[in-house]
């Protein structure tokens, strides 16, 4: 990362006297810099990727049975929407990573949404995908980052089924999204990132024989900060969810029923009555070879077995385990039912809706922040959802 410029420095001391108030779209100088060495440029990507999506939205419209409304851009096919609760437990965390949501051990209430990773709200279980795990955890105090949303109470996690995004850059995105509206996603991504077609491909054949939603691993991908910006030992920090040792899986569906994910998953919650995730961070310990505006590397979470080739090699940081996500069958009974399946398609997942000691990091994020809510503030508009964020269950 270059070093800090008169601006920064400018803003730092204002920050030492109490006049600085960061915002969604400032820059954290620490880790980030301009796709492109502008917001502007920024900016105008992120609103031809918006409108794109939304025009695909608009010509999907009433193609799929049983939708006779905006469904998502992306993760459109939810498995399941589940009712949970968030338990911090940070005894295994450095205290000097004891910050924001894992200040204190506390207990907050959860929403999690399992889906697949396409745009495609009706589709087999068996096709290749990515499969994603959207958590709100609802109840946290403290102004959040997003525009609207200030006072809300929610802070989102999204994670899918791979340690690394497929796209470095986002203006590379526009032709992979013209391609999903067209129809012809995969041509796309073969032609102008075949390099990241391989990483779908690769990571899709690692998930194709798990038929229990329980059984996969989830990732962030992209990193989020830990700190707020006026402390100077700030890190970044990326987050996965992994199965409880102790779930019993139950597998009672297999690659026949087209959905045969959202039946294991209810019936793995009904065996367990208590069934659960770890929730574990990685703290970014080298930017040499923890990249954050880079989301196609994964950190290293191992020492290399060959240091001397690459002493950069010789830095690496375990994922910790921080909280888990616990669900309890009794209040999922009806996690199958209409009621449920319409309250969860009107919510809205956004890493944006949270506090800024967790503020998300990098181009990709950037990226989120403006499509997320456009198409999100669209759909809602258009189906006539509420615009409000939920504060409990």
């Amino acid at each position: 990362m270059k070093a800090f410029s008169l601006m920064n420095i400018i803003l730092v001391s204002l920050i030492s006297v109490n006049t600085f108030s960061e915002s969604q779209f400032d820059l954290d100088p620490k880790f980030e810099e301009y796709e492109g060495g502008s917001r502007e440029y920024e900016s105008l990507i992120h609103k031809q990727i918006t409108e794109i999506s939304i025009e695909m939205l608009k010509k999907d419209l009433g193609k799929y049975e049983g939708f006779n409304k905006y469904p998502r851009d992306a993760h459109a096919k939810s498995h399941g929407c589940v009712k949970g609760r968030f338990e911090v437990n940070n005894s295994l965390l450095p205290k000097a990573n004891r910050l924001g949501i894992f200040s204190k051990n506390k207990v907050y209430e959860s929403w999690i949404r399992f889906s697949n990773n396409d745009e495609k709200p009706v589709r087999k279980d068996n096709r290749g995908d990515l499969r994603g795990i959207a958590l709100k955890v609802m109840g946290v105090e403290g102004e959040k980052m997003m525009d609207g949303h200030k006072s809300s109470l929610t802070q989102d996690f999204l994670l899918y089924g791979s340690k690394e995004f497929f796209i470095k850059n986002s203006a590379d995105y526009i032709d992979f999204i013209k391609g999903l509206r067209d129809g012809d996603a995969v041509k796309q991504l073969l032609l102008s990132q075949p390099v990241g077609a391989l990483k779908v491909f690769l990571a899709q054949q690692k998930l194709k024989n798990k038929v229990n939603l329980f059984d996969i691993d989830f990732f962030s991908a992209t990193p989020i900060r830990l700190g707020r910006f006026e402390n100077p030992e700030r890190s970044a920090f990326k987050y996965s969810v992994t199965k409880c040792n102790e779930v019993e899986v139950m597998n009672v569906a297999g690659k026949k029923d087209q959905n045969y994910l959202r039946k294991n998953l209810f019936a793995t919650l009904k065996k367990n009555e208590e069934a659960c995730f770890d929730f574990k961070i990685q703290v970014q310990t080298s930017p040499e070879v923890m990249p954050i505006e880079d989301s196609t590397k994964s950190w290293p979470e191992t020492k290399s077995l060959f240091p001397l080739l690459n002493p950069l090699k010789r830095n690496f940081s375990p994922y910790v385990k921080v909280a888990k996500i616990i669900f309890n069958y009794s209040d999922n009974t009806d996690m199958n039912s209409g009621e449920r399946r319409d309250y969860c398609e009107d919510l809205s997942f956004n890493p944006w809706h949270t506090i800024p000691e967790h503020k998300p990091l990098g181009r990709t994020m950037r990226m989120r922040r403006d499509v997320y809510k456009g198409i999100s503030d669209f759909r809602r508009l258009n189906n006539g959802a509420s615009f409000e964020e939920p504060d409990s269950l």
